[in-house]
């Protein structure tokens, strides 16, 4: 079974599914991490040479080849996604059918404190121009964009506390689906 974890950018979802993977003793991959290796460059250079809707294009694939992958292997794994890939195409759809999506919910606050480090353009490419002033009203209307997509998720998870005792009762659940 694949476990796809969801949310924004800084929720936590590379952190915790390193967790959940650890936990359920399967493989952990990172879409992102994927997507550079892929490309040979990082997100950013694909934002900027290529445009974002060719790498929600390319982000899409990757998921789709994990996807396909599970389906001839009968693998299990955790699957860290990047904030805006089950908004678009049929990427959310296509997840919540092959496997567990777990929504790692943060709220816009707790957003803007971890973001705001990482604000340079190398880092968080839809970050990049957003003053440190006008990032909590940007993360505030970006996630209302992307939360109906987010909360179709199978579960939601409060992303402050998923770590320790809360990745114990996730893959406890996991456990109990499969």
């Amino acid at each position: 079974m694949l476990v796809f974890l969801v949310g924004y950018m800084g929720a936590g979802k590379s952190t915790g599914g390193q967790h959940l993977a650890r936990r359920l003793r399967i493989p952990f991959y990172d879409t992102d991490r994927m997507l550079e290796k892929q490309a040979a460059c990082s997100i950013a250079e694909i934002f900027a040479q290529q445009g974002e809707a060719a790498f929600r294009a390319m982000e899409r694939d990757v998921i789709r080849g994990l996807i396909d992958a599970d389906q001839h292997a009968e693998s299990n794994a955790v699957v860290s996604t990047g904030g805006g890939a089950p908004c678009h195409f049929d990427t959310m759809d296509r997840m919540r059918a092959a496997g567990v999506t777990i929504y790692l919910q943060l709220p816009v606050e707790k957003l803007v404190e971890r973001l705001e480090p990482s604000r340079k353009p190398s880092s968080r490419p839809l970050l990049s121009g957003v003053s440190r002033g006008a990032l909590p009203a940007f993360i505030a209307e970006h996630l209302a964009e992307r939360e109906p997509f987010y909360t179709r998720a199978s579960m939601i998870v409060d992303g402050q506390t998923f770590e320790s005792e809360r990745v114990e009762s996730v893959a406890l659940m996991i456990e109990a689906l499969s």
